[in-house]
Parts: structure tokens; C-alpha cells; sequence
């Protein structure tokens, strides 16, 4: 009988296991692959965030995943995951107007996503390329030129404008002593009759 009860954690236990091996042999073809300078120059940290190595016509890709900032048109603001799960520096990525993407494994037409969704995205790993997950495998690769990551700018606190100026307050305050001084001068018109 306890040998029926122990069989479900045995399954469990060997399918983790086997899928942390294959996790393992991915990180290491990224690992093994060697990026060019071009490459790591607009993304230093490509062989650490690499997820899987592909071969697509005959040139070697990349496998990253990719949070999205904002769609502008055809273009796209990425941010790379990096291993510790934090995101690299925005760049964008120029599509085709058609261009559709799987979402959640759904064919997306680029102007129909929306901020914070995870993308796949190819690079290449001889330029600096880089390429959305087609829809399907028959469908080919666009790779586009990777722009160069645009640099961190300090946030200053945001400073209100400067546009009242206190005479709005001086006018009342004189229009406040007028009509005092109205109302003393009548009540004093009255006190004298």
C-alpha cells in the first residue's frame, strides 16, 4: 500500500529532476556560445540571460525573454530579463506594420499588445540582430538591427511651475479691507443718525 503511495512522489521527483537537466543543457549551449563584440556591446550580459541556443536559416540565435514597455506604431520598447530577474535597458525594436507574435502561445498583431507582456525574442549571436518569435516555425525570422541601449537618466523631483504670483491674494486682501471699512462706515451712519 505504501508503495502505491510513494509512486506519485517518485514521478514528481524524477520529472523536476529531468527538467532541471534540461534547463541546465540550454544554459550551457548558451554558455558554450561565444557572442560577438558587436553583440555585447548592446547587451553585455547576453550569454548569463540566454535562456536556449536555435539554429534558424543556417545562422545561430539567442533564445531571451523580453518585457514590453510601450508600442509605438511598428516599434517596440523592450526590456531583456537578466538572470537575477531584473530588466536590462529599454531599446527598440522596429517590426513589420503586419507583424504578428505568439502571446501566451495566441498569434498577436503587433499593434494589439500591451505593456508588461513577455515576448521571445531571437538574437543573433555573430551581429547584433535581433528577431520576434514567429507566429510558427514555417514562418521566417525578421531580424532587425538591435539599437544601442539608451542610458539611465537620473530622475530629478519633479518641480511645480512657477506661474501664481501673490497678487490674486493681495487683491482680495484689499478687496477684503474695502468692504470692511464699508461696513464700519455704514454701521458708524447709523450710530450718528
Amino acid at each position: 500500500m505504501k508503495c502505491y503511495a510513494l509512486r506519485p512522489l517518485i514521478m514528481a521527483a524524477l520529472a523536476l529532476g529531468l527538467s532541471g537537466l534540461a534547463l541546465a543543457q540550454n544554459n550551457s549551449a548558451c554558455q558554450k556560445m561565444r557572442f560577438s563584440d558587436e553583440v555585447l556591446a548592446r547587451f553585455p550580459r547576453a550569454a548569463d540571460a540566454c535562456l536556449d541556443v536555435i539554429t534558424r536559416d543556417g545562422q545561430s540565435y539567442a533564445v531571451f525573454k523580453a518585457k514590453l514597455d510601450r508600442v509605438t506604431g511598428n516599434t517596440l520598447r523592450l526590456r531583456f530579463k537578466q538572470p537575477d530577474g531584473t530588466y536590462a535597458a529599454a531599446q527598440n525594436v522596429k517590426t513589420s506594420p503586419g507583424r504578428r507574435v505568439l502571446i501566451d502561445g495566441k498569434p498577436t498583431p503587433v499593434s494589439e499588445l500591451a505593456p508588461d507582456q513577455e515576448l521571445t525574442a531571437y538574437v543573433r549571436v555573430d551581429k547584433p540582430l535581433l528577431a520576434l518569435e514567429p507566429v510558427s516555425e514555417s514562418e521566417p525570422l525578421e531580424p532587425v538591427a538591435m539599437a544601442a541601449p539608451e542610458p539611465a537618466v537620473a530622475r530629478a523631483d519633479p518641480v511645480m511651475p512657477h506661474t501664481a504670483s501673490p497678487t490674486g491674494i493681495l487683491a482680495m486682501l484689499g478687496s477684503f479691507c474695502c468692504a470692511v471699512a464699508f461696513v464700519l462706515s455704514m454701521a458708524r451712519r447709523k450710530d450718528d443718525e
